[in-house]
């Protein structure tokens, strides 16, 4: 637990002084309240991801398979055991995006066009 508190600390500051994206590490829960945070979650079928490793080269299928349960199970104890949240709670989010029904390009263009909104209130 020391270690999660050194790293919300972490990315407190982080978030004081940079724009910084911060992938897992509990920073939904972490800047659940921080202004400018933009809280992202992006979920695909199994089938859509098992294809995206093997595109990238990362295992034969039964070793794709292995790798995605162990990650997402890894993902999921650890927001539970640290943040006693559940992963899955859309409430977590602003953004849930469904790579199985969106492309990669628009998932960058929303992600794109919802920051640049952030950076023009923040400007305004």
């Amino acid at each position: 637990r020391g270690y999660v508190k050194l790293l919300a600390e972490v990315i407190l500051e982080m978030s004081r002084q940079e724009e910084v994206v911060i992938l897992g590490a509990g920073g939904q829960v972490i800047l659940q309240d921080h202004p400018q945070a933009l809280h992202v979650r992006i979920v695909a079928p199994q089938e859509r991801r098992l294809e995206r490793m093997q595109e990238l080269g990362l295992g034969q299928r039964a070793e794709a398979i292995q790798a995605l349960r162990q990650s997402d199970a890894a993902r999921s104890g650890y927001l539970h055991v640290y943040f006693d949240r559940d992963i899955n709670d859309a409430l977590l989010y602003h953004l849930v995006l469904n790579a199985g029904r969106l492309s990669l390009e628009d998932i960058v263009d929303l992600l794109v066009r919802r920051v640049q909104r952030l950076e023009d209130a923040d400007h305004a």
